[in-house]
């Protein structure tokens, strides 16, 4: 979509009173970009590939060929966040709910693992009030403006992973962007006798992705893995009721390699990055180059109330594909820590698992600085 001067004044200069978000940071761009990740990946801080086992991730679909029995995945995120502008007069906090994963993946008798996933990609969910006084001929009146932006961009995949030799694994899947986006700009006057002004619109996404994977482990102890996303042009396409015509945005490569390895009995490491180049996006708005690293541990051996419940600790830094305004490049740091619980097991397989995450991270540039709690909680279910 194409943003009026009106909406960049608003967004930069207004002293907010109420918001409701998952980050402020979304107002960049086409939004703030959103792995869809489970919450073991998430404490680790991992990039989304090279963890040990069979994983159902949409960024390492090589990995699914490890899995053995019909898996089911299901993961939600709340947030909490206190943002603070260029002043400390222009400070609060809201929070935000978002589901950044739901899978399914189906072994397919020997030939291999199809998968199919739903993922959170862009998202674009704000709001923003401000005060403000408006001249009417010989006075002035008390107004509210009110901006709103809901929805973001997702991603469908339908894949398959296979084992084709040895300790060697590869997987594809083919994707479709789906998902929309509303904007609108209500102006409210205290003197109930001025009418109430609202200017906005509507756009729908379509565009198609395709993702390849391959991965090599050594048993059981060390796994190193990569992939390669490429995405068409993004289409947003505008409702018949929205003055605004139709946008268009070449989508970045995507690439991610990952590493996992076992250092001693009972403990795991895992390692990775992720790169992609924004800067041709858009020419409505600045993009940048971008880079995530993290890393993380996992002990496989700690236990609660007689279950297994490994316990896991990671970090992970990204930087943000947009720019507030011509601002500085932002970044997103994250601390994590979490655990895993298995309800039913049998043998070396989980029937039903829950895992749990909370993270606190920061993300800033030179204008405005967020401090958010994060958590992530995944379903598992298996052998169904």
């Amino acid at each position: 979509m194409r943003r009026a001067p009106w909406l960049l004044a608003f967004l930069v200069l207004s002293s907010a009173r109420g918001l409701v978000a998952q980050s402020l940071f979304n107002a960049d761009g086409i939004g703030t970009p959103t792995d869809p990740l489970d919450a073991r990946s998430v404490a680790m801080g991992s990039v989304g590939v090279g963890l040990l086992g069979g994983v159902l991730l949409p960024t390492d679909p090589a990995a699914a060929a490890d899995i053995a029995l019909p898996t089911l995945v299901m993961t939600a995120q709340p947030s909490w966040v206190d943002y603070q502008r260029s002043t400390p007069e222009e400070a609060g906090k809201f929070r935000g709910n978002r589901f950044p994963l739901l899978g399914i993946a189906y072994p397919v008798f020997r030939a291999g693992v199809a998968t199919l996933t739903f993922g959170s990609y862009l998202d674009q969910r704000y709001r923003a009030d401000r005060d403000l006084l408006i001249p009417l001929y010989d006075t002035t009146a008390t107004a509210r403006d009110v901006f709103r932006s809901s929805g973001g961009v997702s991603s469908v995949r339908i894949g398959f992973a296979r084992n084709v030799a040895q300790g060697l694994s590869v997987g594809v899947s083919y994707g479709r962007y789906t998902g929309s986006v509303s904007r609108t700009l209500q102006r409210f006057f205290q003197d109930s006798t001025l009418a109430a002004y609202q200017s906005g619109g509507s756009w729908s996404y379509s565009g198609q992705s395709v993702t390849g994977g391959v991965s090599y482990s050594v048993g059981s102890v060390a796994r190193v893995a990569g992939s390669l996303t490429w995405s068409g042009t993004l289409g947003a396409t505008a409702s018949s009721d929205t003055e605004a015509g139709n946008s268009y945005y070449d989508l970045p490569l995507e690439y991610r390699i990952g590493a996992s390895a076992v250092l001693m009995h009972g403990l795991n490491m895992t390692a990775g990055l992720a790169r992609a180049d924004w800067a041709g996006t858009s020419s409505h708005f600045a993009g940048s180059t971008t880079t995530s690293v993290g890393f993380g541990f996992e002990l496989t051996q700690a236990s609660l109330l007689g279950k297994s419940a490994p316990i896991r600790l990671g970090y992970r830094k990204s930087d943000l594909p947009f720019r507030m305004s011509g601002q500085g490049q932002g970044t997103e740091s994250t601390l994590s820590g979490g655990v895993g619980m298995k309800f039913r097991e049998s043998g070396d397989f989980t029937l039903a698992g829950l895992d749990l995450t909370l993270e606190r991270g920061t993300r800033k540039d030179d204008y405005l600085t967020e401090h958010f709690w994060r958590g992530t909680l995944s379903l598992h279910v298996a052998g169904f």
